[in-house]
């Protein structure tokens, strides 16, 4: 399975995007394969594993687990597994996929925004 992420430009990057931002270059040294949906900003967390299914809106930090009233749909289906599987193909299709060397060529100016706002969290709030 992949993490999925979204990079902007410098100007249009929100906080959040950033805070994850700080630890991307650590996850593709680890092997895991980052995607830059293109179409539009999509705000639907999916997790497909094995054949479990997991769509909603909840984000997985500490704050929303813990706090926040959202919720996310858990199931078992191999129907919805085949939907959401083939529903990621598409999405992949429309994606640009970062690699290491693309992320270290990125302008110092953007690294050093990503770095700040990497070491602020919210209290309460787990950046993963």
């Amino acid at each position: 399975m992949c993490a999925c992420c979204s990079v902007a430009s410098v100007l249009t990057i929100p906080r959040y995007v950033m805070q994850v931002s700080a630890i991307t270059s650590r996850l593709l040294k680890a092997g895991v394969r980052i995607y830059e949906y293109q179409p539009r900003f999509l705000h639907l967390k999916t997790a497909l594993v094995d054949d479990w299914v997991s769509l909603g809106s909840c984000n997985f930090d500490h704050w929303t687990l813990h706090w926040n009233l959202e919720a996310n749909q858990q199931v078992v289906d191999a129907k919805l597994v085949g939907e959401v599987a083939e529903s990621f193909d598409t999405d992949f299709q429309q994606s640009k996929e970062w690699t290491l060397a693309q992320w270290r060529e990125l302008p110092w100016q953007h690294r050093l925004k990503i770095r700040v706002w990497g070491q602020i969290k919210p209290s309460g709030d787990a950046v993963v």
